[in-house]
């Protein structure tokens, strides 16, 4: 996604949810220093805070630096697990997944930017 794109994909998050609208392309992962611009996208498109989840933010002083070390903004899957159930309900017992409840909350591009924040793969 080149700098044009990831403008869009601002504009378009922070005036509407992600549901229906495609952002310009997934990104596979977004380095730690565009923090801020992930931060500003990610609350617009699933309306909460990133601090809650992102692994800067969390934790104890060990795993603070995991998206230091690997250089990347991640966050903490089983937390969002977590706050996905506090505003969508218990889903596992209406047979769907984390994938599919993002997907029909927050859209394709939703899921886009959910697997790119928890890609810890290390970059080649």
């Amino acid at each position: 996604m080149n700098v044009q794109q990831l403008d869009l994909f601002e504009t378009l998050a922070a005036s509407s949810p992600a549901k229906g609208y495609d952002f310009g392309g997934a990104k596979e992962f977004y380095n730690f220093n565009e923090h801020s611009r992930v931060k500003k996208i990610f609350d617009a498109v699933f309306d909460m805070d990133i601090r809650g989840f992102a692994y800067a933010c969390i934790g104890d002083d060990a795993s603070r630096w995991i998206g230091v070390m690997l250089n990347r903004v991640l966050i903490d899957p089983f937390r969002f697990d977590e706050a996905l159930h506090d505003k969508h309900g218990e889903y596992e017992t209406q047979g769907k997944c984390m994938r599919d409840v993002i997907v029909e909350n927050y859209g394709k591009a939703g899921l886009d930017l959910f697997m790119a924040l928890t890609n810890f793969a290390r970059a080649k």
